[in-house]
């Protein structure tokens, strides 16, 4: 009996099934796309009018604001190197930078604030970097744990927004002159040398042999122009000032522990340490007469300013007495800048502004550098590597 029930209840089913299919096959079709779709409007209404589409929004460049007055800071994030070109006397100047890192190339428009990337060539590690004065060509050095460093030189390309390789190598220093030409100082055995790189030709020739194999040289702008060279500073190193003209090194009656040198004219300003002090002196080529300044000034921290024998140094007031510069280079004492005119002619200091009262921040000022004009003054933070301006 329990068979035969089970049989026949499960018969059941499957006809009960069976049947329900059947209907909803002839039966269950929409008649119309009403059916299909709920109506999702409140209480059965449809909502009338436009169908209102979210706005499309456009990633614009970015724009530095340009009016902020006449100390601003123009990036950041950290920067490499940086330069102002004008290509043209009809259009603005650019500010070409290369953003440290990446060794991306990027540009300021000086009228509108306009930022654009001009170059998306990465070269790793990007710690310092020099532009050439049209902005065409590029001298890349990374960060390596020897004293000569990777140097990538190569020429930008606007149009696929790249930098094309022409020079790979090491070096102790580069800078170009205001011939686009790259002067590359290198070490081979125990000699440094310096040759100049026309990048145009991708030829290079022979500048000038040094007997030591480490030093610091203050370039020439222009082609023919002479050089200044000292050992690299330190402060129990005595070191002695050369200038080379040509194929000529002459050795110039400035020398003293730890010396550092920049010329401007027939002027130059150097560092001694002298009874365990820094000490600052003008030195003047034509009569061969050093004077003493007042209070020292980093020579690290100052540029040629547009008349011959001046020069435009920034200067923390309450850090005038340093034993040495070294507690500065290892970040050990940090300034908060003002900014000074020192004129080696007259002998006379005028303050042109403080940093800390404009801007309300701490600015350690390195890589000062002087427009073609002389009217903007661009440098560098040191704290954090962002790049700045002042309008004289």
């Amino acid at each position: 009996m329990n068979k035969k029930f089970f049989i026949i209840g499960g018969l059941a089913v499957i006809l009960l099934l069976l049947g329900v299919w059947v209907y909803l096959l002839v039966y269950g079709a929409p008649a119309t796309t009403d059916d299909i779709f709920a109506n999702l409007g409140t209480e059965g209404e449809v909502t009338e009018g436009d169908i209102v589409v979210p706005p499309v929004v456009i990633e614009e460049s970015p724009v530095v604001n340009v009016d902020a007055g006449r100390l601003r800071q123009l990036t950041t994030g950290p920067v490499a190197g940086f330069r102002e070109v004008q290509l043209s006397t009809t259009t603005p100047a650019l500010i070409y930078y290369v953003e440290m890192g990446t060794g991306h190339v990027y540009t300021i428009n000086t009228e509108s604030g306009e930022t654009l990337r001009v170059s998306a060539t990465t070269f790793p590690q990007t710690i310092a970097a020099e532009i050439s004065n049209t902005g065409r060509y590029y001298a890349m050095r990374s960060a390596s744990a020897s004293k000569s460093t990777p140097l990538t030189v190569g020429t930008i390309s606007t149009s696929t927004v790249s930098i094309t390789k022409s020079y790979e190598g090491t070096a102790l220093d580069v800078a170009f002159n205001n011939n686009e030409e790259l002067y590359i100082l290198s070490r081979e055995a125990d000699t440094s040398s310096a040759v100049t790189y026309n990048l145009q030709s991708n030829s290079s020739a022979l500048l000038f042999t040094l007997p030591f194999l480490e030093a610091k040289v203050e370039w020439g702008k222009e082609r023919g122009d002479s050089h200044l060279v000292y050992p690299k500073p330190a402060t129990a190193l005595e070191g002695q000032l050369y200038e080379i003209s040509g194929d000529t090194l002459t050795r110039l009656p400035v020398q003293g522990l730890g010396l550092t040198a920049l010329k401007s004219g027939n002027i130059t300003l150097y560092n001694v340490i002298e009874g365990r002090r820094l000490k600052s002196y003008f030195f003047d080529h034509s009569f061969g007469v050093k004077e003493s300044l007042d209070s020292a000034v980093l020579v690290e921290k100052c540029t040629g300013a547009a008349d011959e024998g001046v020069f435009i140094c920034a200067q923390d007031g309450s850090k005038t007495n340093l034993r040495n510069q070294e507690d500065w280079y290892a970040g050990e004492i940090t300034f908060a800048d003002s900014v000074w005119l020192l004129d080696g002619n007259s002998l006379t200091g005028e303050l042109l502004f403080d940093t800390l009262e404009e801007s309300g921040r701490q600015i350690d000022i390195i890589n000062l550098d002087l427009n073609d004009t002389g009217e903007v003054l661009y440098f560098i933070n040191k704290l954090d590597n962002t790049l700045w301006m002042y309008e004289l």
